[in-house]
């Protein structure tokens, strides 16, 4: 059950990343990008980003333990990742 909440809420994300693209496009000159200057805030914020996106690597090894198939942990990985991300990539493709 827990599994297919999973599933649905990424479905989900990605439907709705691709609707808000799809409602509020934009578009950039990549020539005309200013950037702010590094501030402890921007770079707190910035490291929290990046904390974020790595927290979930310690379940890997219990997620693998606890398959009746530990061995085909790497194709999981494979289709859920390209289940959440490469649709959402190919959709903002310019």
């Amino acid at each position: 059950m827990v599994a297919a909440s999973a599933s649905l809420t990424a479905v989900l994300t990605c439907a709705l990343i691709m609707a808000a693209t799809l409602l509020h496009p934009v578009s950039y000159d990549m020539a005309e990008v200013q950037h702010d200057p590094v501030t402890f805030k921007s770079f707190a914020l910035a490291f929290g980003i990046i904390i974020f996106t790595y927290s979930g690597a310690y379940l890997f090894p219990a997620v693998q333990h606890d398959m009746r198939v530990p061995s085909d942990f790497n194709k999981s990985v494979i289709l859920a990742f390209t289940r959440t991300y490469l649709p959402v990539r190919i959709y903002n493709h310019e």
